[in-house]
């Protein structure tokens, strides 16, 4: 850079990036399956298991957990939690997927890949719930129902299991757009503070989601037109857990709903899978929350707009330096996307996560585990005097699904055997 170079406008900088991004994304044979959320790894050279198979992997593992209520034949399994000083025995069964028809079963999932989908599927067909716990917002779910009931105006589409239509991946140049509204929605919520979280906090993410959507775009675009064709690379595709849990409980109603309209038909058990006694719709319960209610309550933990800053920006530099480590979580230096994945999966990763996020941000870990973790335990115990007896929750005779993120796992099961012990 010579004295007489000037830079150009930042206004005409901006647009150069935004549309060489635009072009880079659509030189890519980009998968329909992947999500514009953050999610999953499906490995297409791994044989798909049965769905008992996968459970008690996923109960050894320690990404399953079934409560139930005091009987004679459970067992008491203690769970230390290393990032708690206290240690919560549940009623669980650690090595068996008994369909015991007052348990609660928990399952963690990563935000990462197809695999958490196929451990959602399998514990829906394998454990027939009552009432599904997910962590999605009440909003999401209505768009979903929206979809649905879109597909269901055409009557000769009724008999039709409901697929609705992957979103569009989300891409760097997308990411950039969707700045300014992000930002506008946080300076309405909590003005300057909210403006800060959006982005600093919130749109951060947005990016790396893209980018690792990016990613897998590239490594598949390479495997489909490149010169190896031995087919020993792993596909990196995204299924969104909390997506293939709400399909299920959406499936399952439009089956009642075939039931209500032909229940003497002969073909009803061909048509919906169950026969007309058998057949019960679940109820989703989606109890996270919205994205304003997120934004006004990570401001509300900070005294004044300089601490937020401060914090989050001495953070971001002892990182950037080395002095910070890493949230456990993060992506590693030379990692692969499969191996961050697998690292992921390990119920010490989110447990080292969720101790990191305590000891660095203790605010935001408040506002983002903490909170969210009883908002979950809340409505899982809504559901439980809904479905059962409203004055002992251990009396209820159905089966609950819980399937949250796996850095909630503890809290959630830790909260959930509070309340059943005061039951």
């Amino acid at each position: 850079p010579g004295c007489c170079w000037k830079p150009p406008s930042p206004s005409w900088l901006w647009l150069v990036v935004v549309v060489l991004l635009h072009h880079h994304h659509h030189q890519y044979q980009w998968s329909s399956k992947c999500c514009c959320c953050c999610t999953a790894l499906s490995f297409s050279n791994r044989p798909s298991h049965p769905p008992q198979q996968r459970l008690r992997r996923c109960m050894q593992e320690g990404l399953l957990v079934q409560l139930s209520s005091a009987s004679d034949d459970d067992d008491v399994v203690t769970n230390q939690d290393p990032s708690n000083s206290t240690t919560t025995q549940t009623r669980t069964t650690t090595t068996t997927t008994t369909t015991n028809s007052s348990s609660i079963w928990v399952l963690g999932t990563v935000h990462i890949g197809s695999e958490s989908a196929r451990d959602v599927q399998a514990l829906l067909q394998h454990v027939p719930p009552k009432s599904v716990v997910l962590e999605m917002a009440p909003s999401r779910w209505q768009r979903l129902k929206r979809q649905h009931h879109h597909h269901q105006k055409d009557q000769s589409s009724i008999t039709t299991p409901f697929q609705p239509p992957p979103p569009p991946p989300l891409s760097l140049a997308r990411a950039i757009a969707l700045f300014p509204g992000l930002v506008d929605r946080g300076w309405q919520v909590a003005s300057a503070k909210g403006w800060f979280v959006a982005a600093r906090l919130v749109w951060p993410s947005l990016l790396r989601t893209a980018w690792m959507t990016m990613e897998m775009g590239k490594e598949n675009y390479k495997k489909n037109n490149g010169n190896d064709k031995t087919n020993k690379v792993s596909t990196l595709q995204r299924q969104d857990e909390f997506v293939a849990a709400a399909e299920w409980v959406l499936v399952q109603q439009q089956k009642q709903q075939l039931t209500n309209l032909h229940p003497y038909d002969e073909t009803n058990q061909t048509i919906s899978g169950t026969t007309p006694a058998a057949a019960a719709a679940a109820t989703l319960i989606p109890a996270d929350w919205e994205l304003d209610d997120l934004l006004g309550s990570i401001c509300q933990e900070f005294e004044s707009l300089w601490e937020l800053v401060f914090l989050t920006t001495r953070l971001g530099l002892a990182q950037l330096v080395g002095l910070e480590p890493r949230d456990p979580l993060a992506r590693r230096r030379g990692e692969t996307l499969v191996q961050w994945s697998q690292r992921r999966r390990r119920l010490e990763t989110a447990r080292a996560s969720r101790q990191y996020q305590q000891s660095t941000l203790p605010q935001l870990a408040r506002v983002l585990v903490d909170q969210r973790d009883e908002s979950f335990v809340r409505a899982v115990v809504s559901a439980i005097k809904a479905s059962g007896n409203k004055d002992n929750i251990n009396n209820s005779n159905n089966n609950i699904c819980v399937i949250v993120g796996l850095v909630h796992l503890d809290g959630v099961v830790r909260g959930l055997q509070e309340e059943l012990d005061k039951a």
